[in-house]
């Protein structure tokens, strides 16, 4: 018998979005595969899955007000410049939830079944 299960848990997903794309030389996230920016699609598949929550974790204004447009928490990483780690750290202090549910906000071919899979394994 198992000691919990995903009824037992608040799963947090955290978008991380805040970091340089300095090898890109431009934001990756606002980058467009088939016409829409990389980040949506991260959103997208976060919002479709069954997480609990969804906390943007972002540097850029413009990828807050994505983030805004799809009704999502938005928290401010003022601290980026320190490296993904304070993306977590933010992330964590922020979610509501027991568990917690990393993704780069630079992986357009996530999807909710992936999503889900990962919450229920």
């Amino acid at each position: 018998m198992d000691i919990f299960t995903i009824g037992d848990w608040m799963i947090s997903g955290i978008i991380m979005a805040s970091g340089f794309s300095r090898r890109m030389k431009r934001d990756k996230l606002l980058m467009k595969i088939n016409n829409k920016q990389i980040i949506k699609y991260v959103i997208e598949a976060a919002k479709e899955s069954n997480l609990d929550e969804i906390i943007l974790v972002y540097r850029r204004e413009e990828i807050k007000n994505i983030g805004k447009n799809y009704n999502i928490k938005t928290i401010y990483n003022e601290k980026a410049h320190l490296g993904q780690c304070q993306s977590i750290i933010k992330g964590i202090e922020e979610a509501r939830g027991s568990g917690y549910m990393f993704l780069a906000g630079d992986q357009p071919f996530i999807n909710y079944i992936l999503i889900n899979k990962l919450i229920e394994e």
